[in-house]
């Protein structure tokens, strides 16, 4: 997944001029869920905490993922909305989801980074002690390679309620064929 790296540092013009609508649109989704007094707790002072998840259309075989980096005093650092073709199904798509997390918090140079997700399958795989033989199995594993580039990094599982930004993060995204950040 190396590969999506330069996407994430330098997107196309397009993405960059388009990102305005994006944002307007993130800001107001997140306003509304906040005055919802949806429950999220902060990472620690010196930690960025990463929340991602996925849509998934069956009868399309695509996806959207949805990530938000936030700090501890629950600010915005970034967050990005990323398509996906051709997928199988909707294990394969978290898996993704939490991948480009990992990367994205790589590429813009986190070094501590708690990622919650809401698939406990996926944090359950990534959590443990023995080598993961699923069908997914080198999405886990490019994942473990990848926290060699942190300080310090951990999966929690946290509910859908909790990962709500998350959530309609990724809903927002199926309105654009292309990324967004």
């Amino acid at each position: 997944m190396r590969a999506l790296s330069a996407r994430f540092l330098q997107p196309p013009l397009s993405f960059r001029l388009s990102s305005w609508r994006l944002n307007r649109l993130l800001l107001s989704r997140l306003q509304n869920l906040f005055q919802k007094n949806v429950k999220w707790f902060p990472p620690d002072s010196n930690s960025i905490k990463l929340n991602f998840d996925a849509s998934f259309n069956n009868s399309t075989n695509s996806s959207v993922t949805g990530i938000v980096a936030r700090n501890s005093q629950g600010l915005v650092m970034a967050a990005c909305t990323f398509p996906h073709s051709a997928v199988a199904d909707a294990f394969t798509v978290e898996a993704l989801a939490c991948e480009l997390a990992v990367t994205f918090a790589t590429d813009l140079g986190f070094n501590s980074v708690q990622v919650e997700g809401d698939s406990l399958s996926i944090i359950k795989k990534l959590n443990a002690a023995t080598m993961d033989r699923s069908l997914i199995s080198p999405i886990i594993s490019d994942i473990q390679n990848l926290r060699g580039s942190f300080d310090n990094i951990t999966f929690t599982f946290v509910g859908r309620n909790d990962n709500m930004v998350a959530h309609e993060l990724a809903k927002l995204g199926t309105q654009f064929s292309e990324p967004m950040y």
